[in-house]
């Protein structure tokens, strides 16, 4: 495909760009909203969860592929607070393994690289919970 400058077809990618990504993003938080509020559906549909950040990094550049994860983060908000770290977990491991698939690293590696950032997610989707309530309790505690 051809690029020009300051002409219509770059214009158009862009365009193309920007609604494949908010495209992505829609799917990422019905998704991660059904893998939170929908009992059986949910534990299935969480094995798909990462594939729209996936297809997006596999499609378009590092930069906006990480736009899209951090606005899929940031837009799970609406669905509660409770999507955060279930939209965090899954959106930094799609990242992950679209970076990986795009650079051609091996199956084995993209197995290692997906499992220690979801060990990585998990444990500081746990811990930053943790680490707020002790910090509140402590301001709390000085104020008193």
């Amino acid at each position: 495909m051809e690029r020009i400058i300051g002409g219509n077809i770059m214009m158009q990618d862009n365009t193309r760009k920007i609604t494949y990504g908010a495209m992505m993003i829609a799917l990422f938080i019905i998704m991660v909203a059904i893998a939170a509020y929908v009992p059986l559906l949910g534990t299935m549909i969480m094995l798909f969860i990462p594939l729209p950040i996936i297809l997006y990094r596999l499609r378009y550049d590092r930069t906006a592929s990480l736009f899209v994860t951090i606005a899929g983060i940031i837009l799970s908000i609406m669905g509660g607070l409770l999507l955060i770290p279930i939209a965090f977990v899954f959106g930094s491991l799609g990242f992950v393994i679209g970076e990986t698939i795009n650079n051609k690293k091996s199956k084995l590696y993209i197995f290692m690289a997906a499992g220690l950032t979801f060990l990585i997610a998990s444990i500081s989707g746990i811990l930053c919970p943790i680490i707020n309530t002790l910090s509140l309790s402590l301001i709390r505690s000085r104020n008193a």
